[in-house]
């Protein structure tokens, strides 16, 4: 899923019915997405080891991150994930306890 909606200009459709469960790689899937700003709670997505850059420049996503996808236990490359969100990403890592340094 690396990539898949980076730079997306008008793309904000509802992920819940993707069949994402094997998935190792989301880096830079929200990437400059202008509009997307759905929920990702039912995207289950437990493997996931990269998730840098993720929402990096994302400036209308502003949803929960919950449910079984987001279990950043098994994240090994987290880097840039909130670029340009800095406040918004404080509120996130305090909720998640993760210690991230800006």
């Amino acid at each position: 899923m690396a990539s898949v909606f980076e730079g997306a200009e008008n793309y904000n459709q509802w992920l819940g019915n993707w069949d994402a469960y094997n998935v190792t790689d989301a880096s830079k899937m929200f990437k400059d997405a202008k509009r997307y700003s759905k929920g990702l709670e039912t995207l289950d997505i437990p493997n996931v080891r990269h998730i840098n850059s993720m929402f990096e420049g994302a400036v209308n996503f502003d949803q929960w991150l919950g449910g079984s996808w987001w279990d950043p236990k098994s994240v090994i490359d987290m880097g840039r994930i909130f670029k340009v969100r800095p406040a918004w990403c404080v509120c996130v890592c305090v909720m998640l306890r993760l210690d991230i340094v800006f």
